[in-house]
Parts: C-alpha cells; sequence; structure tokens
C-alpha cells in the first residue's frame, strides 16, 4: 500500500439465549454432524449461505477472498471477523484485505442461525458496522434468524451424505496482501454481551 497504516478491524457477534437451536437429525441426513462438517467450507450448506451473504450486501466483500475457518472461542461468541484496511473500518469496505471470518465451533448451530451469522459477518467485512441492539441483522446480538434464511431450505439436510471440507491450498492463502506487522494499528473488538447479561 501507499506507506498509510493497515488498520485491522474485528468484529464479533453475541449469542442471545433465545437462539437455541432446535434442529433435529432426520435420517440419512448429516445435521447431527459438527459444525464444522455440517457446515463445512465447500459445503452446499457453507455455499448457500455465502450466495445469500453476497445478495443480501449487493457485493462479493474482499473480491471474493474471505478466509473462513472454525474454531473455538467462548460460549457467547458465535463468530468474529477480521479485516484490514488503510483507510477506516467501514468507510472505504472496496480496499478491505486480509479478510477473515472465523465460526465458533461450540455452537449449535442450525441452518437459519449459521445463515443468519454468515450473513452478519459479511456484512461486516462490506463495510457496516453493529446497529443499535434489536431485530436488525448488524444487531451485536444474535435475536433471531434473517427472513430471508428462513426461505432457503436448510441444504446440509438435503444432503444424503455429508461433504468433506476441501482442505486450504497455499496457494490460495499466498495471493493475499499482507501488510507488515509492525506497522498495523492495535486490533479492536466491539464490546458485545449475551443477552442475558444485558440489563
Amino acid at each position: 500500500m501507499d506507506g498509510r497504516k493497515l488498520s485491522t478491524m474485528l468484529a464479533a457477534v453475541a449469542l442471545a439465549l433465545t437462539g437455541a437451536s432446535t434442529a433435529t437429525a432426520a435420517p440419512g441426513d448429516d445435521t447431527g454432524a459438527a459444525p464444522e462438517v455440517r457446515f463445512g467450507v465447500g459445503t452446499p450448506a457453507m455455499l448457500a449461505a455465502q450466495d445469500l451473504a453476497r445478495r443480501t450486501w449487493g457485493t462479493d466483500p474482499c473480491g471474493g477472498r474471505i478466509d473462513i475457518v472454525w474454531d473455538v472461542d467462548a460460549a457467547t461468541i458465535n463468530a468474529r471477523s477480521s479485516w484490514a484496511n488503510p483507510r477506516s473500518a467501514y468507510d472505504a469496505p472496496e480496499l478491505n484485505v486480509q479478510c477473515r471470518i472465523v465460526l465458533n465451533r461450540l455452537i449449535d448451530y442450525d441452518w437459519a442461525r449459521f445463515c443468519t451469522v454468515l450473513v452478519h459477518e459479511y456484512g461486516h467485512l462490506a463495510g457496516r458496522a453493529h446497529t443499535a441492539d434489536g431485530p436488525d441483522v448488524m444487531s451485536p446480538i444474535y435475536r433471531g434468524p434473517l427472513p430471508a434464511c428462513l426461505e432457503v431450505a436448510d441444504p446440509a439436510a438435503a444432503s444424503a451424505a455429508p461433504v468433506a471440507a476441501p482442505a486450504p491450498t497455499a496457494s490460495a492463502r499466498a495471493d493475499r496482501p499482507r501488510g507488515r506487522r509492525g506497522s498495523r494499528a492495535r486490533a479492536r473488538r466491539a464490546p458485545l454481551r449475551a443477552a442475558a447479561r444485558r440489563g
């Protein structure tokens, strides 16, 4: 970049107690599988949620270069997204690089929750900050599914056999621009709390 500092942004969406999963497994489907298998990178469910997220925001954030991974996080966090931008956190999303979404493998996702959380995280990468707490998909607390996610049948339940997530390739990670570690501002985290802790 042109020597300006890259500021790294980090956003997370908290888990509300009202969002408990009610999914049940039917014979022959993989709805009982671990979330990183059922909604893994490259699965029909992940691809459908990504497509819905792109349609929701009218863009493919980060030029389509988003590293999506599963990891363990606090029980109150559904997912985190992070990115670097030479200008600001949300004002110039077309400049976002080093985009990453980390989904919490400890969350008991059903299709509607997974879809909503992914749309939310794509929203951050597309330049949307958290809104005031409420029913908006960009609320910092998950209150319920995005209506558009309810309109799409669960792709994971529709597939008879689990689809293995493809292994990340070195070339897919190597083509991302990297900033110098010393030039980055300190990562910021949005202060998020579960609904039960809000008073």
